[in-house]
C-alpha cells in the first residue's frame, strides 16, 4: 500500500479517563491532521485492489494500479499514449486510418476508393485475389456441354462404401474455363433392395444426384458448370445399405462439350 504521510505521527489511542491532555497530544492530533491534507506519501502502483473496500492507504495504491493498467504506461502518472477523445475520433474516421490506401501496397490495409473499389497486386499464388484484369485475359469459354466426348475412362469400377458416405469414383481437372460439362456414366447395384446414389461436385460443391436401384446397368447423363482451370470434378457414389449389403459398379465414364479443349485425365 502507500507510505504514511510525510509528517505523520503515531496517534495515541489508549486515552485514559484520568489522562491529562498535553501540549504534546494536541501538537500531534492538529500535524497529522495537516500531514493528512498536506504530507507527501508515495503509492505502491504494483498493489492490485481485490474489491471494493480498503484503508485509504490502500485505496489510493488501488487507484493507481488500475490507471496504470489502463493507459499501459510503465507509470500511472505518465502521459497516456492517447486520449479518450483522439480515440473517439479514430474510431468515428472513415478516411484513411492506419495507412489504409487505395493503391495496391504492400503490408498495408486496403481502402476503398470513391467508387468502392478496392485495388489488388497481381496474383501468383493459386489462393490470391483474381483481378479484373486476369478475368479479362482469359479466353472465352473454351466448351460447352454438349455430346462430342472430351475425354472418357471406360473401365468398370465398384465399391460398397454406405450412405451417407460416399466414394470418390472417378474425378479430373478442367484445364481452362467453361461454362460447363456433359458428364455420361453407367451404373447399377448387385441388390435392387437397395439404392445407388452417384453424386457429382465442382471442388466441394454439389451439381446433382442420380439414384440407381436397377441391377442392370443405367445410362446417366448431367450437365454440370461452370468451371474454371483447375477445378476439381469428382464422381462420389455410396449404397444405402449397411457396408457390404450391396456393391454398385460404374463404367464408361465420359466427359463430354464443345468444342474439344487441351488434354485431360480422369482418374
Amino acid at each position: 500500500m502507500s507510505t504514511a504521510p510525510s509528517g505523520f505521527q503515531t496517534p495515541k489511542n489508549n486515552w485514559q479517563p484520568a489522562d491529562v491532555v498535553q501540549a504534546s497530544d494536541l501538537n500531534r492530533i492538529e500535524g497529522n491532521i495537516s500531514a493528512i491534507e498536506q504530507g507527501a506519501r508515495t503509492l505502491d502502483q504494483a498493489q492490485a485492489p481485490s474489491g471494493n473496500e480498503g484503508s485509504l492507504r490502500q485505496i489510493l495504491s488501488w487507484l493507481a494500479n488500475r490507471i496504470r493498467a489502463i493507459t499501459g504506461t510503465t507509470n500511472w502518472h505518465d502521459s497516456p499514449p492517447t486520449t479518450l477523445t483522439a480515440a473517439k475520433q479514430h474510431i468515428d474516421a472513415t478516411g484513411a486510418v492506419h495507412g489504409a490506401t487505395t493503391a495496391a501496397t504492400a503490408n498495408t490495409l486496403a481502402l476503398r476508393d470513391a467508387g468502392g473499389r478496392l485495388k489488388a497486386a497481381a496474383p501468383v499464388a493459386a489462393d490470391d485475389v483474381v483481378r479484373k484484369q486476369e478475368l479479362d485475359a482469359l479466353p472465352a469459354a473454351a466448351y460447352a456441354p454438349g455430346d462430342p466426348i472430351l475425354a472418357e475412362n471406360l473401365t468398370e469400377v465398384y465399391g460398397n462404401w454406405n450412405y451417407p458416405s460416399t466414394e470418390t469414383i472417378r474425378s479430373f481437372v478442367s484445364p481452362v474455363a467453361a461454362s460447363g460439362y456433359r458428364i455420361t456414366f453407367e451404373g447399377r447395384i448387385s441388390n435392387d433392395n437397395y439404392t445407388m446414389r452417384a453424386e457429382l461436385f465442382i471442388n466441394d460443391t454439389f451439381q446433382g444426384r442420380n439414384s440407381i436401384d436397377s441391377e442392370s446397368y443405367t445410362a446417366v447423363s448431367r450437365d454440370i458448370g461452370p468451371v474454371m482451370p483447375g477445378d476439381v470434378i469428382t464422381l462420389r457414389v455410396c449404397q444405402t445399405g449397411t457396408v457390404g449389403s450391396a456393391a454398385y459398379y460404374v463404367r464408361n465414364f465420359r466427359v463430354r462439350g464443345v468444342p474439344a479443349p487441351p488434354p485431360f485425365t480422369i482418374t
